[in-house]
């Protein structure tokens, strides 16, 4: 590896593609507030290093909150109840009723 390769760096739309979590305009948004890490180029632009982009993504990792195990179990599905609304025999409910009774 030439030391040149050590210190590639990628600009904000190439690591949006790569990583997939934020968008272009949030990287730079969060870089300007010096949220993440990054490094500054040629007429200010925000870039980034691989080692920018190992923490950006150690920074935002995503974990779950419950471990599947502790997961409450789905409860069965009750039989539907009746529509407290009124259905008269000119509604549209009402013509679906007779419609489904009669298929």
């Amino acid at each position: 590896m030439s030391p040149l390769e050590k210190f590639q760096v990628y600009t904000a739309k190439q690591v949006a593609e790569e990583v997939g979590i934020f968008s272009e305009s949030e990287l730079k948004r969060m870089a300007s507030r010096q949220e993440i890490q990054h490094t500054r180029g040629a007429r200010n632009k925000i870039l980034f290093t691989e080692t920018d982009i190992r923490a950006l993504l150690r920074q935002f990792r995503q974990t779950p909150t419950k471990q599947p195990a502790e997961l409450a179990p789905v409860p069965a599905l009750a039989e539907p109840t009746p529509s407290p609304f009124r259905i008269t025999p000119r509604s549209k409910a009402a013509h679906k009723e007779t419609d489904r009774r009669a298929a």
